[in-house]
C-alpha cells in the first residue's frame, strides 16, 4: 500500500486507504471550500445531509447535492470549484484515469461511455458501498488493496449507469426522504449520550421498528443499530484523541455501561482496545 493524500484543499482525512490507482478517504465533518485541476478522476458521496456545490464549465452554475449517500462523479482534467458550507463527513475516492478506461473497456459490449460529469446519482447500492468503505478504512485489520479497487470499481461503474440511463427503482423498502432522513439523524445525535431506542425512534416518526429498520437500511448503507454504534466509537476516538478524560468517564457520557463494555465495542470495531488507541494518536 502506498501512503495516501487527500486531494490539496479538503478536509484532513479521518480514515484513509490507498492502493496504486485508488485512493480513499473519509474526510472529517468540517465546511471547505477548494478549487483544483485533477489529473485523476474524482468521486464524492456526502455521508450527511449538507450541500455540496459543484461549479466547472461543464455543469450548470451552482450545481449541487442536498442528499447523503448520492454520488457526484468528475472525470479528469477541468477546473473544479467545491464548496460544502456544513460540517458534514464526505467519502472520497481519487482514481487513476486508466482505472476508468480500463472499466469502460470492460463494460464496451454493453455500449456504456466514458461519463462526464455525474451530480446527485442515487442508487441502493450507492449508500452500501459507501459505508462499506468507510468501515473498511476504519479497521486497521482490513489494509486490502483487492477490496478497496474493486469498490472503487462498482462507483465508477454507477458513474458510468448515471451518464447513461437511470436504473428503474427496484422492489423493495422505500428510502427516507431527505426531510426526515435529517430529522432522524438529529434525534440519533440528541440521544446518544442517553441511549437511543430504535423502537422509540421508529414510534417518534410512526413506522413499526422493522419497517424503520428496513428503510434507515436502504437510505443510510446499514442498520441504525451498527450506524449508532458507529457514532459512539467515532465521538469516543475524538474524546481520546483531544480530551483527557479517562476511559471510564467518556465510557459514562457516551452511554456504555461500563469501561468495560465501551472496551469491547471499540475493539470490535476498530481493532485495538481504546487505550492502545489513545497512546497511538496522542
Amino acid at each position: 500500500m502506498i501512503v495516501p493524500r487527500l486531494e490539496a484543499g479538503f478536509p484532513p482525512a479521518v480514515a484513509s486507504a490507498a492502493t496504486a490507482q485508488v485512493y480513499a478517504a473519509v474526510t472529517a465533518p468540517e465546511p471547505f471550500e477548494v478549487m483544483f485541476n485533477t489529473a485523476r478522476c474524482l468521486i464524492m458521496v456526502p455521508l450527511g445531509v449538507g450541500r455540496l456545490e459543484f461549479n466547472a464549465p461543464d455543469l450548470k452554475q451552482g450545481e449541487a447535492i442536498t442528499k447523503p449517500f448520492v454520488l457526484a462523479y468528475l472525470p479528469t482534467g477541468r477546473e473544479r470549484h467545491i464548496t460544502q458550507k456544513r460540517g458534514v463527513e464526505h467519502l472520497f475516492l481519487s482514481i487513476a484515469a486508466d482505472r476508468m478506461v480500463a472499466v469502460v473497456g470492460s463494460a464496451a459490449r454493453n455500449s456504456i461511455q466514458r461519463p462526464s460529469c455525474v451530480v446527485g446519482y442515487a442508487h441502493p447500492d450507492i449508500p452500501a458501498v459507501a459505508q462499506a468503505l468507510r468501515r473498511h478504512m476504519l479497521d486497521p485489520r482490513c489494509a486490502n488493496s483487492v477490496y478497496l479497487n474493486a469498490q472503487a470499481d462498482i462507483l465508477l461503474a454507477h458513474a458510468m449507469a448515471a451518464f447513461g440511463s437511470r436504473p428503474a427503482n427496484p422492489a423493495g423498502p422505500t428510502p427516507f426522504r431527505n426531510n426526515l432522513l435529517q430529522s432522524i439523524l438529529s434525534q440519533i445525535e440528541k440521544q446518544l449520550e442517553e441511549g437511543v431506542s430504535i423502537a422509540a425512534l421508529a414510534s417518534a416518526f410512526q413506522m413499526t421498528p422493522s419497517e424503520f429498520s428496513r428503510r434507515f437500511k436502504v437510505t443510510v448503507g446499514c442498520s441504525p443499530q451498527r450506524y449508532i454504534i458507529e457514532k459512539r466509537i467515532a465521538e469516543a476516538r475524538r474524546l481520546l484523541r483531544e480530551s483527557d478524560e479517562s476511559i471510564a468517564e467518556i465510557a459514562f457520557r457516551l452511554g456504555y455501561s461500563s469501561q468495560a463494555h465501551l472496551t469491547s465495542s471499540f475493539k470490535s470495531l476498530m481493532g485495538l482496545t481504546p487505550s492502545r488507541y489513545r497512546k497511538r494518536n496522542r
